[in-house]
């Protein structure tokens, strides 16, 4: 019965209950270099009051403000205030915030709390080199601000040193290198203690004095013709296929060159490809190729000997196989007798002959026949004519001695 109606007497008479209050700082301590700054943060939780803030060596920190003044706060209000702490110089410090506030419950705040300063030295930001040696000697016209350097030399390899300024590193560190003719790129990447970086780049030349000549001085087949000239790379040899291999032959111009591709070489039945190659002392190329095409076909001429003009007069036939159809041609007054080796008399050659090697085939001719007939001593044609004349006649004389009427 008792809960029951001091529940009532709450719900009809509210009372106002205030949080509990409180002045709170975020660090304790703070770590700044000489020169820079820092800052920390006080916090007013349902309180009102003034904080006056203080250093123990203004020498070595100093503040961007000496006091915090809370005031028009209201019922779970937080505020906050920043505070920047700069180091002046090396050596340590207090930092006394004296709180006199109060809650919004009547409560009475008067307390201190104290922060630690710590200035160290400042970090150095210098990323320079200050001197660069190739095989210990200095480079000359070295400024730290100029990043880039081209430098040349005959040697093989260089021993590259780097000296930077204090509490900086570089990286890499070369020490000896080898060098590639031409030129050779170096990086070096300078940091400096606060993390600040620079980099320069080196470009080292390797002077080529090496002979650059990669020209032929002779160039020569066992087989066929080839007419060399240094200047022309690609050339071309025509072989009969019974060669099956052959040697061919090289002469640098300068005695420092290197002939790859030279020596006896196999000869496929069709067109074998052959290159040379020329390697100068200073690693350059020139390459001549040689293309040898072994003949594999034979030619066959016609000779009509009197006869029409074959066209063509000529064909090629793979060596080894039939020669084919022959030319048709055609003389007055003559048959053709066939096709053969010599204008009169030599062998016969038909489409089946096999070709073994180029020659010329001849056309041999028959005069065609005019002899008598056996039975009447009277030549073929001129009885023929008479025949045709009687009957001519005959029909004539009948035609006229008898009325033949068409109608």
């Amino acid at each position: 019965m008792k809960k029951i109606l001091l529940t009532l007497i709450m719900i009809l008479f509210p009372i106002s209950i205030f949080a509990s209050g409180d002045v709170t700082v975020d660090k304790t301590s703070i770590s700044v270099e000489a020169g820079s700054s820092d800052s920390f943060t006080i916090t007013s939780n349902n309180a009102r009051g003034e904080i006056s803030i203080v250093s123990s060596n203004t020498s070595i920190v100093s503040l961007n403000k000496d006091s915090w003044v809370i005031e028009n706060i209201n019922e779970d209000e937080i505020k906050t205030e920043t505070i920047t702490v700069t180091g002046n110089s090396v050596g340590s410090a207090y930092i006394t915030l004296n709180i006199n506030a109060t809650t919004l419950d009547g409560e009475n705040i008067n307390t201190s709390k104290t922060i630690a300063v710590n200035v160290s030295e400042r970090k150095s930001s210098n990323a320079n080199i200050s001197d660069i040696k190739i095989d210990d000697v200095s480079i000359v016209g070295f400024n730290p601000d100029i990043l880039t350097y081209n430098i040349s030399t005959e040697k093989d390899r260089v021993a590259i040193s780097v000296t930077v300024e204090e509490h900086a590193t570089v990286d890499p560190n070369y020490g000896v290198q080898e060098l590639k003719y031409g030129v050779n790129k170096f990086s070096l990447k300078v940091t400096a203690e606060d993390g600040t970086t620079k980099n320069y780049l080196l470009n080292i030349t390797r002077i080529d004095n090496r002979d650059t000549n990669n020209y032929l001085k002779s160039l020569s087949v066992s087989q066929g013709e080839l007419n060399f000239n240094k200047n022309t790379t690609s050339y071309q040899v025509k072989l009969e296929s019974e060669i099956t291999s052959i040697n061919i032959s090289a002469e640098a111009e300068s005695e420092k060159a290197t002939i790859i591709g030279d020596g006896i070489k196999s000869l496929a039945i069709t067109n074998n490809v052959f290159e040379i190659t020329v390697i100068a002392e200073n690693e350059s190329e020139r390459k001549y190729t040689i293309t040898i095409i072994r003949n594999n076909e034979y030619v066959i001429t016609y000779n009509s000997n009197g006869g029409t003009k074959c066209s063509p007069d000529s064909v090629a036939v793979t060596k080894g196989t039939k020669i084919g159809a022959l030319c048709k041609t055609s003389r007055s007054g003559y048959n053709l007798s066939g096709w053969y080796t010599e204008s009169s008399g030599g062998t016969k050659v038909t489409a089946n002959t096999i070709a073994d090697r180029s020659f010329t085939i001849y056309a041999q001719w028959v005069k065609k026949s005019t002899t008598s007939n056996p039975d009447t001593g009277i030549e073929t044609p001129i009885i023929t004519i008479l025949v045709i004349i009687l009957a001519s006649l005959g029909i004539y004389f009948i035609v006229k001695n008898r009325n033949i009427s068409f109608d």
